[in-house]
């Protein structure tokens, strides 16, 4: 991180970190991105709207939970001080898709 900085010729009151141009990454710069390389894989606009950087952490909790992280560790590392980690945790769509054929299973028994 020191030869980072050294190299960066960072000072304390800028941002860490910047683009290639100098600009700074802010969060509508980030969320340009993103929506850019979402209609890059052939999203329309109106779709790529739909994200954003909450989308990030959103995912982020979502995969943590997935691969079987502890819940404490999901919330410390998202930096939340409460439970409201747990709405951003979305169920995947292939487990969703399981529920109505198990409970129809279940009623036919």
């Amino acid at each position: 991180m020191r030869r980072f900085l050294a190299h960066a010729h960072h000072r304390p009151s800028q941002p860490l970190f910047t683009l290639s141009s100098g600009k700074f990454l802010t969060r509508s710069r980030l969320t340009n991105v993103i929506r850019r390389l979402l209609r890059a894989t052939g999203l329309s606009m109106q779709e790529a709207k739909r994200y954003g950087t909450h989308s990030l952490r959103i995912g982020a909790a979502t995969d943590a939970a997935a691969s079987g992280l502890p819940s404490w560790l999901i919330q410390a590392a998202g930096r939340w001080k409460s439970a409201a980690y747990q709405r951003y945790i979305r169920s995947p769509r292939k487990a969703l898709m399981r529920v109505a054929p198990a409970l129809a299973a279940q009623a036919q028994s």
